[in-house]
C-alpha cells in the first residue's frame, strides 16, 4: 500500500507491505558405477557409457525454507531541496534440510538433519538527499546487512549452521547533470562492514556437499570493502554517446589486515561509445566498449593423494576485453545490429575457484546478429 499525505504544509510519501514465502521439496538421487572416479580430459572429451544398473541411494527431504516479512519506507520532503528517506524490514527465516541414505530395497537411514531458525530481525536503512542547485545533488545513505548462512556448518562434522552475517553499508556522493542535461555524472564513496562471514576451519577436513551443508567453517571477525566509484555518461555531441566508469575497491580482513576477497579486482574500468554517422550515412551506427580490470587470485590448500595438504595459488592477470557494434536502420521500425564480443579473442579465466571447481574460462570471441522491430 502506498500513497501521499500532507504534514506541516508539505507533501510526503509512505509505502508499507508484507510478503510470505514457503518452499517444500523432496527428491531422490542415484549414481552410475564409476561416477566421480572416472578421469576425463575436457580438451579431448571421450564417450562414457556406464552401466545403468543402479538405484536411488539418497533421499533429500523435507528440504525447504519459510520467510515472513514486513517492510515500510517513508519519504519526507521538509523543504524543496531536502529529502529524507527512512525505511526498515522485519523478517523471520526458517530452514530445514533432512537427508536419508537408501539401500537397494528402498530402506532409509537418516544421514543428516539441518534445522535452522532465525527469530524476527529488523534491518533499517535510510538516506538524505540535498539539492545543491538545479544541476547537482549530494546524498548519504545507510543500510544494515543481515544474511542467513544455514548451509555453512561449524565443526565438528556433520556440523551446525553458522549464525547469520551482520553488518552495515555506508555511501555518500554527488550526482549531477551537465551540458543542459545531456550528460550525467556521479561520484560516490562507500564503506561496507561485515562480521560473521564463513571461513574454512583448518581443524577439520573440508567437505563440499551443497545439499547437506559444507563443513567445516568458523565465523570471521570484521571484514571491510572500501573504495569509490565514478561514472560519466550521455550525449557529448549530437549523435555521439559516451559512457565511462571507474571503481576502486579495497577489501580487508581486519583481524589479519590482509586482503579479504582476492577474487574481487581492485581496479575496474568500463568504457563504451556509439556514434551515428552524419548525412547520407545516418542509417549506420557504430560503437565499441572495453572492460578493463586488474589482477585477481585465489590461494589455499588441497589434499593430495598421500593425504597431505598441498598449497596452491591461482592468478588471473589484469586484462582488457574489447567489443564492437555495427547497426543499420532499415526503416523507422526495423534495425539490424551486429555485436562482436571479446573482439581480440582474449583467453582468460572469468572466475577462479579451487583445485576442485569454479575455474571457468571466459567466452572466446563470439558474435550476435539481431533483427529488431517496433510496432
Amino acid at each position: 500500500m502506498s500513497g501521499t499525505f500532507g504534514l506541516m504544509g508539505r507533501t510526503h510519501e509512505l509505502l508499507v507491505g508484507a510478503d510470505w514465502q514457503r518452499v517444500d521439496s523432496f527428491w531422490q538421487t542415484g549414481n552410475f558405477p564409476g561416477s566421480g572416479t572416472v578421469a576425463s580430459n575436457p580438451f579431448a572429451p571421450s564417450v562414457w557409457t556406464p552401466s545403468t544398473d543402479t538405484y536411488f541411494n539418497t533421499r533429500y527431504g523435507p528440504w525447504g525454507q519459510k520467510q515472513v516479512g514486513g517492510y515500510g519506507v517513508l519519504r519526507l520532503h521538509p523543504t524543496d531541496r531536502l529529502h529524507v528517506i527512512v525505511g526498515a524490514r522485519a523478517s523471520r527465516y526458517e530452514f530445514e534440510q533432512a537427508i536419508w541414505s537408501m539401500d537397494a530395497n528402498g530402506n532409509r537411514t537418516p544421514w543428516s538433519d539441518t534445522p535452522f531458525k532465525e527469530p524476527t530481525k529488523v534491518t533499517p536503512y535510510g538516506g538524505v538527499i540535498y539539492d545543491l542547485g538545479s544541476q547537482w545533488s549530494a546524498y548519504a545513505s545507510y543500510a544494515s546487512i543481515f544474511n542467513p548462512q544455514a548451509l555453512n556448518m561449524s565443526g565438528p562434522p556433520l556440523g551446525t549452521p553458522l549464525p547469520p552475517v551482520k553488518g552495515a553499508s555506508y555511501e555518500a556522493g554527488l550526482k549531477g547533470e551537465l551540458m543542459d542535461g545531456r550528460l550525467n555524472a556521479t561520484f560516490s564513496v562507500f564503506n561496507v562492514e561485515r562480521t560473521g562471514s564463513a571461513a574454512v576451519d583448518p581443524r577439520y577436513e573440508t567437505t563440499n556437499n551443497r545439499w547437506s551443508g559444507n563443513c567445516c567453517y568458523i565465523a570471521q571477525g570484521k571484514v571491510t570493502s572500501r573504495g569509490f566509484d565514478m561514472e560519466l555518461g550521455g550525449e557529448v555531441r549530437p549523435g555521439w554517446q559516451l559512457a565511462a566508469g571507474y571503481t576502486f575497491n579495497n577489501t580487508r580482513d581486519r583481524s589479519t589486515e590482509k586482503t579479504y576477497s582476492s577474487i574481487t579486482p581492485r581496479h575496474l574500468l568500463k568504457l563504451s561509445t556509439a556514434y551515428t554517422l552524419p548525412g547520407a550515412l545516418s542509417q549506420w551506427r557504430v560503437g565499441g566498449s572495453a572492460h578493463i580490470q586488474s589482477t585477481h587470485y585465489v590461494s589455499g590448500t588441497a589434499l593430495s593423494a598421500a593425504g597431505t595438504s598441498v598449497p596452491f595459488d591461482f592468478t588471473q592477470g589484469g586484462h582488457a576485453l574489447w567489443s564492437a557494434m555495427v547497426q543499420y536502420r532499415i526503416d523507422p521500425r526495423w534495425t539490424l545490429t551486429l555485436n562482436v564480443y571479446n573482439l581480440f579473442d582474449k583467453t582468460y579465466y572469468q572466475t577462479l575457484g579451487s583445485t576442485f571447481s569454479n575455474n571457468l574460462y571466459g567466452a572466446p570471441r563470439n558474435a550476435m546478429l539481431t533483427l529488431r522491430g517496433a510496432f
